[in-house]
């Protein structure tokens, strides 16, 4: 009879990234839910994820798309 070696450590699971469905995304960002559906069809906002009958966006996509939009304002010099 063989004895099977376990690894002596769990790996490494992240935590669940924050979600945000559209009505939470819309309030985080302060416009309507048909202006994150107006930037999503332009492509100024990147699409969210089905899940069921919801669409869900993580916290890091909303960090990420404001850094991005408020990069110059944050770089501009007088």
């Amino acid at each position: 009879m063989t004895v099977a070696h376990l690894p002596t450590h769990a790996p490494a699971i992240s935590a669940p990234l924050p979600l945000l469905n559209k009505q939470q995304l819309a309030k985080r960002m302060g416009v309507s839910v048909r202006t994150i559906e107006n930037l999503v069809h332009s492509g100024e906002f990147p699409g969210g994820v089905r899940i069921g009958r919801c669409v869900y966006w993580t916290e890091r996509v909303v960090v990420t798309w404001q850094r991005q939009l408020f990069a110059a304002q944050e770089n501009w010099q007088p």
